[in-house]
């Protein structure tokens, strides 16, 4: 038996239980063919070998090169249920994940809560210094073969290249090279088409919600029960959705992860949202027909009433994230937005402190607050949440007075469940946002609300996040993350769009600038 020099930098198995790795009670008796390690060729008979994988704590992190092994660290074991009640569920390969299950399994999974175990030595600094863990592209956080490695340096030197000149390079067929270069696609290092790779800058996947909003306005004042001349607009919305183009359009490369129906609306929601600049390759295509949201407003611009479809949003489970796991993986940042269901939202913020990545959690209504709350925890460590008031309120599980002390108490306890930053939203009232450094100590800063002219407050919360996300990820502190964030905003109620098209960074500092020379 051989191994051939292989390097294996993380084991992503080590987010499956620990029993049946190679195996799960609940499928058909009879013969299974063995799975290999990730990143290792076996040759002859493979027993000694995975016997010996075994034998390694799963707390260890292995780096399987120039045929021996060594330990080089630490990652955390995450427990996904016992996964001989759940055969399938979440298992390491694409193949694996995609195989039927019996009836119910699926559901019984993602009814589960998913623990993760952390040595105490980790708690502590899991809160602190998490943008200090921002980590490189790829090669720091995704397994690539040795061959998946010739050929990003190749793509490197001519991102032109195709697959027959690859092959010719490198000595092997072109159809070798489609499958490497598909898998290279799959954890993210290539980008879309053309073999765009995974840029220097930071990056940032956004699982969230996406749907199509419908908006009628009527010509008059409406007359209920009977037909208005009006007129609609239909265009690409959804929290998630409007967070990731927010973000692509002020530069940060960003990648989508959210359900959508095989219908015209899901056909037209990923082509808008890849024309925006975001990487739409994760989406999550389901039999749930794509989340509408219909608003008819009166002709003063109020809302009259307003009807949501968003069932392919609220279906979402665990196992139609698995395809995503690399991506999310090596990413430098992570945002979560609250219309994901519990389940997917744990597992997510499980996955992400097993893998070391900065959360950002947008709790997005009251109710979506109260459902999350369970879910905060110091195991969980996050790097941001932004609430409103009222969602802080229904976080802490308390009223919260409209005060900055009273504000800046409720805060202090979120720092307790391992947020680092906690900025809450205020309306004209500015933002208020609670900071824990790497000391412990709390500070506070209260940012008034920039001057602007009100046109429409759709999208501004959106845009308010994806702005402080940028402003983070490019090495802003906290503070400047929201006064930038705040900027954002107030440029998006001064437009009539959801999302304002011609939003950038660069707009964004000069009215800050702007507003700082004429205080």
């Amino acid at each position: 038996m051989q191994l051939r020099p292989r390097l294996l930098h993380r084991r992503h198995d080590a987010l499956l239980p620990d029993q049946d790795r190679r195996g799960h009670a609940g499928h058909q008796p009879g013969p299974a063919a063995p799975e290999e390690p990730e990143g290792v060729e076996v040759q002859g008979d493979g027993t000694a070998v995975r016997q010996a994988l075994d034998r390694l704590p799963d707390h260890l992190h292995v780096e399987l090169t120039e045929h021996r092994i060594r330990e080089v660290g630490h990652v955390l074991t995450v427990r996904v249920g016992e996964q001989r009640r759940h055969a399938g569920v979440l298992e390491p390969l694409p193949q694996q994940a995609q195989r039927p299950l019996r009836a119910g399994v699926e559901e019984q999974a993602d009814g589960q809560c998913h623990h993760l175990t952390m040595a105490d030595q980790h708690q502590g600094a899991q809160r602190k210094g998490l943008l200090k863990k921002i980590k490189k592209p790829y090669d720091y956080k995704v397994t690539l073969t040795q061959r998946e490695r010739e050929i990003v340096d190749l793509l490197r030197l001519d991102p032109l290249l195709d697959a027959a000149a690859l092959a010719d390079r490198l000595g092997t067929t072109k159809a070798s090279v489609a499958v490497h270069l598909s898998n290279l696609a799959k954890k993210g290092v290539i980008l879309g088409r053309g073999y765009v790779l995974q840029p220097d800058r930071r990056s940032v996947v956004v699982v969230g919600g996406a749907n199509m909003d419908i908006k009628a306005h009527s010509r008059e004042p409406a007359v209920l029960r009977t037909s208005n001349p009006g007129a609609a607009v239909t265009t690409p919305g959804g929290v998630g959705r409007n967070i990731a183009e927010n973000l692509a359009r002020m530069g940060s490369p960003t990648h989508l992860v959210a359900p959508v129906g095989r219908d015209s609306f899901g056909e037209e929601l990923m082509e808008a949202t890849r024309g925006s600049g975001v990487v739409v390759d994760h989406m999550v295509t389901t039999a749930d027909p794509t989340g509408t949201y219909l608003a008819v407003m009166d002709a003063d611009g109020e809302l009259l009433v307003a009807v949501s479809n968003m069932s392919c949003t609220d279906n979402l489970t665990v196992r139609q994230l698995a395809g995503a796991r690399d991506l999310i993986a090596h990413c430098d940042l992570l945002v979560v937005e609250g219309n994901i269901p519990p389940a997917p939202a744990v597992w997510l913020l499980d996955y992400a402190a097993a893998c070391r990545v900065p959360v950002v959690v947008d709790p997005v209504s009251v109710a979506k607050a109260a459902a999350l709350a369970p879910a905060l925890s110091p195991e969980r460590p996050l790097l941001a949440l932004t609430p409103n008031k009222d969602e802080l309120a229904a976080i802490v599980g308390r009223a919260v007075p409209h005060t900055t002390p009273s504000v800046a108490k409720a805060a202090r306890e979120v720092h307790d469940l391992g947020v680092r930053h906690v900025w809450v939203r205020r309306g004209l009232a500015g933002s208020t946002l609670s900071s824990l450094d790497d000391d412990g100590r709390v500070h506070v800063t209260h940012l008034p609300a920039p001057r602007t002219a009100v046109v429409d407050v759709t999208g501004a919360g959106d845009s308010m996040t994806a702005a402080f996300v940028h402003a983070l990820l490019r090495g802003d502190s906290a503070a400047d993350a929201a006064a930038f964030g705040q900027m954002a905003a107030a440029l998006t109620v001064a437009s009539p769009d959801t999302v304002r098209p011609d939003i950038s960074a660069r707009l964004v500092d000069a009215e800050l600038r702007a507003a700082k020379e004429n205080a």
